[in-house]
């Protein structure tokens, strides 16, 4: 990779790949997403462990899949909203007394 990408960054593009095809082999992430294999995997290991993606034996095969709270996430991060009724804490408006 060119650009280091931060940690954050580097989730969002995995989580992305993922989403497009429903869901991807490690090596098929590499590939779509241009991440060393190193990096991938401990980052793989990392959104496992918060339970943003799910790893799924088929056939002697390990296939990816983005979980509900992953497409949840991905999208919350990924698409930048202006704050929303649900969430009022976000409409504060912070003055000098």
């Amino acid at each position: 990779m060119a650009n280091k990408l931060t940690r954050l960054e580097l989730y969002l593009r995995i989580l992305e790949a993922i989403e497009k095809q429903k869901a991807l082999k490690l090596k098929s992430i590499q590939e779509e997403t241009a991440i060393d294999y190193p990096i991938l995997e401990k980052a793989m290991s990392f959104l496992e462990q918060q339970a943003l993606v799910k790893k799924e034996n088929i056939t002697d095969e390990s296939i990816y899949r983005n979980t509900p709270r992953g497409y949840r996430v991905k999208k919350f991060l990924f698409h930048k909203q202006e704050p929303k009724a649900e969430y009022p804490c976000l409409h504060l408006k912070i003055g000098l007394v």
